[in-house]
């Protein structure tokens, strides 16, 4: 693991405070899937961007977390439904099917640059992308 994880793909930070980057989403939302604590999954485009995990708590109980991503296409959806679902203590998953999920390639993504997939495999070795990048070591 880095020293410095400003995306949390190795751990929830502990020596500083964890940030979330609307516009680096698809990067950290592997590493947010892989090591907060819920057993409830929101995934969904902006449309539940903004849903408050903890009112949900509140309404259905357990511990819920929120791992919408604007633009959220069926194939975005399928990669952070596999990181979250590979912990095996989601219960339960609220997907919010958009207009947009379907439209396009099946590989389509919802914005243009391209797809972490290296952030959403088993294999660490992969990851050096996103280790040896400057502009993620400008976020710490």
């Amino acid at each position: 693991a880095a020293a410095v994880d400003p995306f949390q793909q190795y751990r929830i930070p502990d020596w500083y405070a964890g940030r979330f980057y609307p516009v680096f989403q698809r990067f950290e939302a592997s590493g947010l899937a892989r090591h907060y604590p819920y057993d409830r999954a929101i995934i969904g485009s902006s449309m539940t961007e903004n849903l408050a995990a903890s009112d949900v708590d509140r309404l259905l109980g357990g511990k819920t977390f929120n791992l919408s991503l604007g633009a959220l296409t069926a194939y975005d959806a399928r990669r952070v439904l596999e990181v979250a679902l590979a912990r095996a203590t989601v219960k339960q998953v609220l997907y919010n099917i958009d207009f947009n999920a379907f439209s396009g390639s099946i590989e389509r993504t919802g914005v243009a640059d391209a797809f972490p997939r290296y952030l959403y495999d088993a294999a660490q070795w992969n990851d050096y992308p996103y280790l040896v990048s400057a502009s993620t070591a400008k976020k710490k």
